[in-house]
């Protein structure tokens, strides 16, 4: 059985209690050669997908005493903190994960084992995880932008009763959306176009999740 075979595995036995399965997990990285446990650590967070497990499970399984319990919160703010650092550096895979494995083991920051689980646990739940050096951006200043979005008027509210329209398959929406940003040849204009986009599609979903809740609400 090779390494992410025996992570999840764990995952599997333990996919009912996030509690046990991070106490597991830390269990294995130990167990393993000193050399290999840095490399372990990260292809669990690399590797294995915590998309499947829900956070609402946490309390059901967890029965933490009100001094664990403030030990997992602490370690989820302390764990934003150091990704949000991190990333904002945007270093390289390798030195992501071995600054990790720097904090995990930070007996200052982490006293006891309890902390270690938690953060480890709220690593693997957070959509930054797996992280990814990310390629250099397009930036811009206001104005550029502002004038950006005048120029693209005719395109946005094109790409607006698209969005708002109904289709049977998201493709659809999907296909004429790209379409129309493929007749805007300026790159930067492009990019205007799409992060406008990305706010109206935001705007649309959270409407559409309103409406849900509201519907039901009536029933």
């Amino acid at each position: 059985m090779n390494k992410i075979d025996v992570l999840k595995k764990i995952v599997d036995n333990d996919s009912n209690n996030p509690w046990l399965l991070s106490s597991d997990i830390i269990d294995h990285i130990h167990s393993c050669f000193i050399k290999d446990q840095q490399n372990i650590f990260a292809l669990f967070l690399k590797g294995i997908d915590a998309s499947d497990l829900d956070l609402s499970q946490l309390d059901d399984h967890f029965n933490l005493s009100d001094e664990n319990y403030f030990k997992f919160t602490e370690a989820g703010k302390i764990t934003r903190r150091i990704l949000r650092n991190l990333i904002s550096t945007n270093v390289d895979e390798d030195e992501f994960y071995e600054k990790l494995w720097n904090k995990f083991n930070d007996t200052d920051l982490f006293p006891d084992d309890d902390e270690r689980k938690a953060f480890l646990l709220t690593l693997w739940f957070d959509v930054r995880i797996p992280y990814y050096q990310l390629e250099e951006s397009c930036s811009m200043e206001d104005d550029e932008y502002e004038k950006s979005l005048w120029e693209l008027s005719p395109e946005l509210k094109k790409a607006r009763f698209i969005i708002y329209s109904e289709f049977e398959q998201k493709t659809q929406r999907t296909s004429l959306l790209m379409a129309l940003a493929d007749t805007i040849k300026d790159y930067r204009l492009r990019v205007v176009f799409w992060s406008r986009v990305i706010s109206l599609i935001a705007r649309f979903e959270a409407a559409m999740n309103d409406s849900y809740e509201e519907s039901e609400d009536e029933e």
